[in-house]
């Protein structure tokens, strides 16, 4: 389901910013509704993390899913961290920065690939992606603080 929002609120954002474009206005935020379904869904995530984290204990981080419990925790913690400073309507400066992490919010449909099999290349793509990610988020840092 989270999957279907992140797609949803994705296309929505893509066509609003179309359309600011074409007509050389700014783009507004998309809505909140989609603010509040992030928020629902970050405490989703975040309980189960949590109820997880409390059942497995220390096997938590040296069990068999250690890499998908560390996925998670990488996923959940900026996404709430950042939906905490946007609720607060904290006029930061680097408030702008914090789009970026938005960006990672799209890294949570890979839980999916855990539980689907039969998407093998699918699932050893997105793996690659994912060994990916240090140099990417080293790249975008540079980039942010460059400019």
């Amino acid at each position: 389901m989270n999957a279907a929002f992140i797609a949803w609120r994705t296309q929505r954002a893509t066509e609003l910013a179309v359309d600011a474009a074409k007509s050389g206005r700014s783009a507004e935020e998309v809505s909140p509704l989609f603010d509040t379904g992030e928020v629902v869904f970050n405490v989703i995530f975040a309980v189960e993390l949590l109820a997880r984290l409390l059942a497995y204990e220390c096997a938590f981080f040296s069990g068999p899913d250690k890499n998908w419990n560390v996925l998670d925790m990488c996923l959940v913690i900026p996404s709430a961290f950042e939906s905490m400073l946007t609720t607060l309507d904290m006029n930061i400066s680097f408030i702008r920065t914090l789009r970026l992490l938005r960006m990672l919010r799209t890294l949570r449909m890979i839980r999916i690939m855990r539980f689907a099999a039969t998407f093998r290349h699918l699932r050893l793509m997105l793996l690659a992606v994912l060994n990916c990610i240090v140099p990417l988020f080293w790249a975008i840092f540079f980039l942010v603080f460059m400019n």
